[in-house]
């Protein structure tokens, strides 16, 4: 991996700052990928990357410490699948409401405008208030 904020033509989307390539093949190739974490495990960067890519396999360690493991952090394994419920009741649900907390955040309008469009183009989304 390489800090670099220039997109490439890689395999994966930039995350936190970090670009890698992957080896060229089907978008799947994610899920087959080894992610291997070094470095602290209560890290904010490791759980992001765990949330963007909790279906591939991971090796962690932490030097600091000598802890090692494999999988998903227990809380992180809580909290999808409170998102997956989540995303179940939101699939169930007849209409979406878009919240806005501050209406003095510039580009407000044209950000809520984006949401509601594509609010509207899930199949799923009966009405969009």
């Amino acid at each position: 991996s390489s800090n670099s904020s220039s997109s490439s033509s890689s395999s994966v989307p930039p995350v936190g700052g970090l670009v890698w390539e992957l080896p060229n093949s089907s978008s799947s190739s994610t899920h087959q990928t080894l992610m291997v974490w070094l470095g602290p495990l209560n890290s904010p960067a490791l759980t992001h990357l765990q949330l963007t890519y909790s279906s591939s396999p991971w090796l962690l360690l932490d030097p600091a410490s000598c802890a090692a493991g494999q999988g998903l952090l227990p809380e992180l394994q809580r909290l999808l699948k409170r998102r997956y419920y989540l995303v179940e009741r939101a699939r169930a649900a007849s209409m979406v409401g878009l919240l806005v907390g501050t209406l003095g955040a510039a580009g407000y309008l044209q950000a809520l405008s984006r949401l509601r469009h594509l609010a509207e183009q899930v199949s799923w989304c009966g009405t969009c208030t």
